[in-house]
């Protein structure tokens, strides 16, 4: 049988005690079409001193139970939605209020827009708990400020990051192992307050984690550390630094540039990657400023993986690292685009060699490399003689270039 609330919604009557209110169908479906009210106000808190408790549970005997909730949820302060259920629809956005729990256990559940970014952090931190879900999260727009979220196999088309600039520091923490098959659309940090009351979300652990794109802002920071592997496939765009003490704006392990994917920055690049950064087939857009652009740090090792395809414009090959305004540079001094323990370089279908370890196939490959390095004045390339360290066939080839 199916459970059908129309647009009445529930109210919960809270009491200094507390209180929690239990809807079930142990053999069908629930939908909720009307809002959910504390003491009849949408958006109420509970008593202070005690919580109130929203409790849905659909086809408990069956397992196959959908809960489907068709209005906004506002859940005030100390007021807390669970559902269990093998498939949740939340097709209205919900608002969390400060000291708030959101849990819900079961196959998927699938999210319009969530707003966490009324708490703060220490008691008043809100918490989403989807560790119960065991397939897959779907949300379509997340905003956190100082949010615990725990949450596995997700796709978030948006994920906003913000500080609502307060001064003090509001940090959002993914505690559950994201698992290797979670996405996000859109990473946008929002400027913090200050360098000493900053924002960040941060990963505490996962295998990999795929990202069209991320916006950076200044004091606030995105900390994927733990996580494996994280790859790009659309933009990284760098704002000004925010000079967090012992952070960077963007943190990761192994970082990946995937095919058509750019990064762009200038002289400064708000970035830590402690073990591999790959560049896939994607383009590293480099702005100078002041005469310099920044160097990009891989912990362990660098791999620029390229491919035969010319770009129709320009007549040239794809470059991997595309130097703009190039003219500004500071002349007579050496400029450091990418430093790892060692670099690798490979045509896409031919394996590389390291730097460190040159075998004949790896040298051509870096002469080939060579050609994916492309300097602009403007819009127009320039023609330019790469020269390696005390490579003397690059300075008799450069010579002859010259005339």
């Amino acid at each position: 049988a199916h459970l059908h609330i129309g647009e009445g919604g529930v109210n919960l009557s809270n009491q200094a005690s507390g209180r929690s209110l239990l809807v079930e169908n142990l053999t069908g479906n629930i939908t909720v079409e009307g809002a959910l009210r504390v003491n009849n106000q949408v958006g109420g808190a509970a008593v202070a001193g005690s919580s109130a408790n929203f409790e849905f549970k659909a086809g408990a005997d069956t397992n196959n139970g959908t809960a489907t909730f068709n209005n906004d949820i506002h859940l005030g302060k100390a007021v807390n939605l669970r559902v269990d259920a093998h498939t949740a629809y939340f097709n209205g956005n919900i608002y969390l209020g400060k000291s708030t729990n959101l849990k819900v256990n079961g196959h998927s559940a699938h999210f319009k827009n969530i707003d966490a970014t009324k708490s703060d952090n220490g008691l008043n931190t809100s918490a989403l708990d989807l560790s119960g879900v065991t397939d897959k999260v779907n949300i379509n727009k997340l905003t956190t400020s100082a949010t615990n979220v725990n949450i596995k196999n997700f796709d978030i088309k948006e994920l906003v990051v913000t500080t609502r600039v307060q001064s003090f520091g509001q940090y959002t923490i993914f505690g559950e192992n994201i698992g290797d098959k979670s996405r996000i659309g859109v990473v946008s940090l929002q400027t913090g307050y200050s360098p000493a009351y900053s924002g960040g979300v941060t990963f505490k652990g996962g295998k990999k984690l795929v990202i069209d794109e991320i916006y950076h802002a200044p004091w606030n920071y995105f900390d994927a550390r733990n996580v494996t592997d994280v790859e790009i496939n659309k933009r990284i765009l760098f704002g000004a630094p925010g000079n967090i003490a012992g952070k960077t704006g963007l943190m990761f392990n192994n970082l990946t540039l995937n095919s058509n994917a750019s990064m762009d920055y200038g002289k400064d690049l708000d970035l830590t990657i402690q073990g591999h950064f790959t560049n896939n087939q994607g383009t590293m857009n480099l702005f100078v400023q002041d005469g310099r652009v920044a160097t990009l740090n891989a912990g362990h090792q660098a791999s620029m993986i390229f491919n035969n395809l010319v770009d129709s414009a320009t007549g040239f090959y794809k470059p991997l690292i595309k130097i703009n305004n190039a003219q500004n540079l500071t002349k007579n001094k050496e400029h450091v685009l990418v430093k790892a323990r060692n670099i690798d370089y490979n045509l896409v279908g031919v394996q590389g060699a390291s730097y460190d370890n040159i075998s004949a196939s790896n040298t051509n490959l870096q002469d080939q490399f060579k050609e994916r390095l492309a300097l602009y004045n403007n819009n127009n390339r320039m023609d330019i003689c790469v020269v390696r360290k005390n490579n003397t066939d690059d300075i008799k080839a450069c010579g002859m270039a010259i005339g």
